[in-house]
């Protein structure tokens, strides 16, 4: 039963106290890459905000077409308690090319965000501009002021004195079996936000439906997210599965006070 509702303007739930609210636990950036090897990005390392070296590990591969290089930048995750789950956002400020954001199970559990570019695009750069933000549904219970709501079990589901994610759009595609598409409708046309700063989740995309190899990619801006099928292709096997293409959109711009984790984990 809920006892406690919040609704917008355009009478959408905010708060109530049934659901949990995810509340920023994380902030990682890099601000330093460098390259340790005559072999260009195959060998290299890098630094947090704090100069700690070899904080996040990266793993640059050469791919096939569409792009020359995919870049993987893997985040452990060793502070994340039992019950507890992650969701991620990422923001640039410069037009970069996610292809997967998922987690994964090497040793231990790591994050991994991949990444498209070419041989001209200047990784440094790319990497520096990126911002990882790492939304957990454990909120404390901390603070003396503002409002906590908590659920019949007496959990914790909002604390104003947190920062919770701000979703500002939805992108919600289904690709039914058996239905072949056409290559504009894997597409989602440019959409700019008027907020200073936004940031994506990449729950889902399709890379192949049915017959066709699509490969949707998603390109962010700093206030701007397309997404493209860089492929289009027919193949000689076939897939016989529902393809979904599911990303949050969300507002950062309350987050630029919130400080960069040091640590190298999660």
């Amino acid at each position: 039963m809920r006892y406690l509702e919040v609704k917008n303007n355009e009478n959408i739930t905010s708060i109530n106290d049934t659901d949990t609210c995810l509340y920023l636990k994380n902030k990682v950036r890099v601000t330093t890459f460098f390259t340790s090897g005559a072999t260009g990005y195959q060998n290299y390392g890098a630094a947090l905000d704090s100069g700690k070296a070899c904080a996040l590990a990266y793993d640059v591969s050469a791919l096939k077409a569409p792009f020359d290089w995919y870049v993987n930048v893997s985040i452990p995750i060793l502070d994340r308690k039992e019950g507890e789950a992650y969701l991620y956002v990422i923001s640039s400020k410069q037009e970069v090319i996610i292809t997967n954001l998922y987690e994964e199970k090497i040793g231990g559990f790591v994050a991994r965000i991949r990444f498209g570019c070419h041989k001209s695009d200047n990784i440094q750069q790319i990497l520096e501009g990126i911002t990882i933000y790492v939304y957990s549904t454990k909120i404390p219970n901390d603070g003396n002021i503002g409002m906590q709501v908590f659920d019949h079990d007496k959990n914790i589901v909002f604390n104003s004195n947190k920062y919770c994610l701000r979703i500002i759009d939805v992108v919600n595609k289904i690709y039914h079996s058996g239905v072949e598409y056409k290559k504009e409708e894997f597409t989602v046309p440019k959409r700019q936000y008027n907020t200073e700063l936004i940031g994506t989740t990449l729950v889902r995309t399709t890379t192949m439906h049915g017959n066709t190899n699509v490969f949707q990619i998603v390109h962010l801006g700093e206030k701007t997210i397309e997404v493209v099928p860089e492929r289009y292709r027919k193949e000689m096997f076939s897939n016989k599965r529902i393809n979904y293409l599911n990303l949050f959109v969300c507002d950062l711009s309350n987050t630029q006070d919130f400080p960069v984790d040091v640590n190298g984990h999660i």
